[in-house]
């Protein structure tokens, strides 16, 4: 049994690590989202799918361009904290050689694939992009081992405000479409600088890139497990936007972007929830592996609880919600949002699933699933696209999200026997469907007051079913702040109130 002040003091760290990473990926998802939203306002599909394209494809190539030294550097300055400036610099000097290797083998290969010259140049500025990119992710993922993951977001928020700032400038003037390519480099840039300064004000060194080439070997020998699941992610996930591009072309893939941009979004508890929780995995594995399979029950049950509203809202309103943030000429992406929304929890699951096998050494086998996944996806994806365009490329993505679950599944049950326990999944549903039946009798409502009666319900039907315990609820009530708006003699019992959560015992 972990103690009460242990559990809160896990508990802390742990909302306080999720926090910033909301507040890293908030600034990844806005920029993202609010540029695609942009360009579809303005320019349409065709533009969209350009964009999406040349984003997608270069993300193909950064499992070279940072070699998975971030992720690596997470786990070893976690470990090796005596450590930290030679595995930074070293990580820099690392990713400065692969980053700069990868620029000129994107723009070649893209040559070869017969695209036009502009988009040939938008990838080499977006690669050359990249490069900035992975220095500055090194530096998060140093953050991330220490803990002050706060500090890692400030890189990402600063790129992102930066992105989104000059680029909407540029689209709504209506300036040379490359010229939101161009904008990636600056941004990127200045991300990096502001993790520099960041580093010097913590430790009082001046960080530079480090060629001791022996501790350069050593990195790159515990990094390339991750640059393997680095390569075949962006594959398992989004090859079929490449696809769609080589075999349907702009239009097509505007159709499918629109829908997977939010889709994606999504996933943004789940991955910062889990990158919280990392560095705290990897520790305890130390002493206790046992204890992985209660901090993964742990996740996946708050996790569902957001996932399965989620769901119900995207499912059911999808040609609503589609219709509010793209305008009528993106109806085709309806179904393509309503689709693959279905497994909103599944996705939620897998990350938390893969971050495990990442926590407890087994980073190779995790590489091994995503590759299985990936290899399905491609196989299914080229018979699929040419055939069925962008509402086959939805149903293939939801098939390998079945695979890739399946083969971590598998994987984890092999270390920790019933990795899951199913009753997580009866409260959640339960009120998931007493939601979906209400948003589907007061459909007639105006958008945001329906969604909020269906969030009332599902609260209501969750709590009640006693899904959480109240030593669960004063916890979280805690974490979050919200008792601060409590009276005076419930602030009091929320505070003192001792006990163990529920999801750590």
């Amino acid at each position: 049994m972990i103690d009460t002040l242990s559990v809160q003091h896990v508990a802390a760290r742990v909302a306080k690590n999720t926090l910033a990473q909301i507040v890293a990926l908030a600034s990844t998802i806005v920029s993202k989202l609010l540029i695609t939203i942009v360009i579809a306002r303005l320019f349409g599909p065709e533009k969209v799918g350009d964009f999406a394209f040349v984003i997608t494809f270069t993300a193909l190539f950064t499992f070279l361009s940072s070699a998975g030294v971030p992720w690596a550097l997470i786990r070893e300055t976690a470990t090796h904290r005596d450590e930290v400036h030679r595995y930074a610099g070293s990580g820099l000097g690392l990713v400065l050689l692969t980053g700069l290797m990868s620029v000129p083998l994107m723009v070649g290969t893209v040559t070869v694939l017969g695209y036009s010259p502009s988009i040939r140049l938008a990838v080499a500025l977006t690669g050359l992009a990249l490069v900035f990119e992975g220095l500055g992710q090194v530096l998060n993922g140093v953050f991330s081992g220490l803990e002050r993951m706060e500090l890692g977001a400030l890189i990402l928020v600063v790129q992102e405000v930066i992105f989104l700032i000059i680029g909407v400038v540029v689209l709504i003037l209506r300036l040379p479409f490359l010229w939101l390519f161009a904008v990636y480099v600056p941004s990127r840039l200045a991300g990096f600088l502001a993790g520099l300064l960041t580093y010097r004000r913590l430790f009082g060194y001046s960080l530079r890139p480090r060629f001791e080439w022996s501790f350069i070997k050593d990195i790159l020998r515990i990094s390339l497990p991750y640059a393997a699941n680095m390569a075949l992610g962006p594959i398992y996930l989004r090859i079929d936007v490449v696809m769609l591009s080589f075999y349907q072309g702009s239009v097509a893939v505007g159709f499918y972007e629109a829908a997977t941009t939010i889709f994606y979004r999504l996933n943004v508890f789940a991955r910062t929830f889990n990158n919280a929780l990392l560095p705290l995995m990897a520790r305890e594995f130390e002493t206790e592996a046992d204890r992985i399979r209660k901090y993964v029950n742990a996740a996946v049950k708050y996790q569902l609880a957001l996932g399965v509203p989620l769901t119900v809202l995207c499912v059911t309103l999808a040609d609503r919600l589609m219709g509010l943030v793209y305008g009528p000429d993106f109806e085709s992406s309806v179904i393509v949002f309503r689709l693959l929304t279905t497994i909103v929890c599944l996705q939620f699951i897998d990350n938390t699933l893969a971050t495990a096998l990442t926590a407890i050494g087994l980073q190779a086998r995790r590489s091994a699933a995503v590759a299985l996944a990936a290899v399905f996806n491609v196989l299914i994806n080229l018979y699929v696209v040419p055939r069925y365009s962008f509402v086959g490329a939805t149903v293939t993505t939801i098939l390998t999200e079945v695979v890739f679950f399946s083969a971590l599944f598998a994987t984890l049950a092999r270390r920790a026997p019933r990795p899951l326990s199913g009753q997580l999944f009866l409260k959640p549903g339960l009120a998931g469907i007493t939601m979906a039946a209400v948003v589907w009798l007061l459909r007639w409502l105006p958008l945001l007051p329906l969604m909020a009666a269906g969030g009332i319900v599902y609260l209501a039907v969750l709590f009640g079913l006693g899904t959480f315990t109240p030593t669960e609820v004063r916890l979280l009530l805690r974490l979050s702040q919200i008792y601060r708006l409590a009276p005076a003699r419930v602030r009091h019992a929320i505070l003192h109130t001792a006990g163990p959560t529920e999801g750590m015992k």
